[in-house]
């Protein structure tokens, strides 16, 4: 869903990768996505940009606006990472961007891990 290049993010087949994702959910399946978290200039997984993981788990819009729920998978306590808040919004380019329940980290996503 997005590259990062120098200091930003770009844009990479979100079209793609959100149909993948609704037709998943459609489907009852949840969906690992990647997230970047503040642009870190190295990371050690294998998609440069990505340096968290959420499971996104439904679909919905409030105010006009799409999102994603989901799982925060590093949370420490089970509410906070399952929390009704936690939601990345669909943004006119594309891109899926919020924040989890402590708020600290604005996170986009970055890429979304196929179900086998």
């Amino acid at each position: 869903m997005a590259d990062q290049e120098n200091t930003s993010l770009v844009a990479k087949d979100t079209q793609k990768g959100l149909d993948y994702l609704d037709s998943q959910l459609k489907l009852g399946n949840p969906i690992v996505v990647g997230l970047d978290d503040n642009l870190r200039k190295s990371t050690y997984n294998t998609h440069k940009a990505t340096e968290h993981f959420f499971v996104i788990v439904g679909k919905g819009c409030e105010k006009g606006q799409v999102y994603y729920r989901f799982f925060d998978v590093g949370s420490k306590a089970l509410d906070e990472g399952t929390a009704e808040k936690n939601k990345l919004y669909l943004l006119e380019n594309k891109l899926l961007s919020g924040k989890s329940f402590g708020g600290m980290h604005d996170y986009t996503v970055t890429e979304i891990r196929r179900n086998y």
